[in-house]
């Protein structure tokens, strides 16, 4: 299991705000020590970590300052070092991948995360050890060619300086053991996708020619993670080729493989990667100056105490049902009490903690796009916010905030997808209708409120 190491005392945060910024509830002080993760993601300087078995103040997850700890494999090496959170693009300014050929036998290449790495085999190389029916490839110019039949090298050859391989990017093993010529063979399921005409696409890796590998099905990878030892074929007993790594990268265009050179996945990446120096909107607003603008608006609405027969959260005071109330006055110490008594302090961190911090966005969302999914939040959880980002971008809808609906709302979040959100919003009502008429009652307010919604972060962050 991966583990977090504080190098230095620091606070646990609730967000990514300087620990002076925040209440003592939002923060907890760490002089050393280390913890067992569950999962993690890259917030700008910060590493967000859920951890495995602790609980910090109550809470699991937390956000941490990546110059005062690091992130430790499986073997022990460090995955994240002080000040530098991994990324998946994680390949440096000048590195290619040679394609069609090699510019001369054995190119070398220094990198961080693959180690000591000598190219033996270009991208789609003439001159491969079979005869290859058509292949349809993307390369770095992210054009799609269809190659006639041939001798050619699917994928890459390369070797490792101390015979590590390690994963290029992140992702889910799907496949492990002996796969025909392959011999030892590892299909990793990226976290990535890749663009192609307008449409994205998941990413699929494999790792073939191997000595050995040291993960197994469903195994979760992390860039940079070492998954096994380079050999021959890794047919034989002993290897019967020279080592190095077959590395292939492919999507699967109308139900047909094609394959991606690194070089244009790489070249996206970087695309989609925000500019160190821009200033996104949200630097114009502070994280808090948003939230009390979203606080402002759902408030708003949310209004007093209620306890209609037919609402199907039950009774409810400022918004926050009975159920949510209880819950955190548990884990407060707090004895349980009717939400009608809920005090508008209460309700604020409640709020903050429950919907802002635990629904939070990719950190570079638009103050408009996250005023929508906040309100969003309070009104169907933070899982149903979560299918409705998904359903804005076209994504499987499983209410997982992972990498592919965080990097679509990198891609795409601002103030015209944050009114298409209020549609989408607008027509689930209508749809709830239908499945369940007693909530016709309340349509005409849930419609108001989107309606409202939209008008108000036209006027407030506009």
């Amino acid at each position: 299991m991966l583990k977090l190491e504080i190098l230095q005392p620091t606070f646990a945060k609730q967000s990514t705000a300087q620990s002076t910024q925040l209440l003592d509830h939002e923060k907890y002080f760490l002089a050393d020590g280390e913890f067992a993760v569950h999962s993690w993601q890259v917030v700008r300087d910060h590493l967000r970590v859920a951890l495995a078995e602790a609980v910090l103040d109550g809470r699991n997850t937390w956000y941490f300052y990546a110059p005062h700890c690091r992130l430790v494999g499986l073997n022990g090496q460090p995955l994240a070092g002080a000040g530098q959170p991994p990324t998946e693009s994680n390949l440096p300014d000048g590195f290619k991948v040679p394609e069609r050929q090699l510019s001369w036998p054995n190119y070398p290449v220094a990198q961080t995360r693959l180690g000591q790495i000598t190219f033996t085999g270009g991208f789609m190389e003439p001159h491969g050890h079979s005869w290859k029916d058509v292949t349809r490839a993307i390369f770095a110019d992210g054009v799609l060619r269809q190659l006639p039949p041939s001798n050619r090298n699917l994928g890459i050859d390369y070797c490792v300086g101390d015979k590590k391989i390690r994963a290029w990017y992140g992702g889910t093993v799907t496949k492990v053991g002996l796969e025909g010529g392959y011999g030892h063979r590892c299909h990793i399921h990226t976290n990535l996708t890749y663009r192609h005409q307008g449409q994205d696409y998941p990413l699929w890796t494999a790792y073939a020619h191997a000595q050995s590998f040291n993960v197994r099905v469903n195994d979760k990878i992390l860039p940079g993670q070492e998954i096994g030892v380079e050999g021959g074929t890794g047919r034989l007993g002993r290897n019967d080729y020279p080592d190095h790594v077959d590395f292939r990268t492919w999507i699967h265009v109308g139900g047909q493989s094609v394959d991606v050179s690194p070089n244009a996945i790489e070249a996206q990446l970087r695309a989609d990667a925000p500019a160190p120096d821009s200033a996104p909107a949200k630097t114009a607003r502070s994280e808090s100056e948003i939230l009390e603008l979203a606080l402002a608006f759902t408030l708003h609405w949310e209004g007093g105490a209620v306890d209609h027969v037919d609402d199907l959260g039950g009774r409810t005071n400022r918004g926050i049902t009975q159920g949510t109330y209880d819950r955190w006055r548990d884990q407060q110490g707090l004895h349980r009490q009717d939400v009608w008594l809920v005090s508008e302090a209460e309700a604020t961190r409640i709020y903050r903690e429950q919907y802002w911090v635990l629904g939070n966005l990719p950190q570079r969302a638009h103050p408009a796009f996250e005023i929508v999914h906040f309100d969003t939040c309070v009104m169907h959880g933070i899982v149903g916010g979560t299918i409705f980002l998904q359903e804005l971008f076209n994504l499987k809808m499983d209410g997982i905030l992972g990498p592919q609906t965080e990097a679509a709302v990198l891609r795409g979040n601002g103030m015209d997808s944050a009114l298409r959100y209020c549609k989408n919003r607008e027509a689930y009502r209508h749809q709830r209708v239908r499945e369940n008429p007693s909530q016709q009652v309340f349509l005409q307010g849930w419609l108001n409120r989107d309606q409202d919604l939209a008008r108000y972060i036209q006027e407030v962050v506009a």
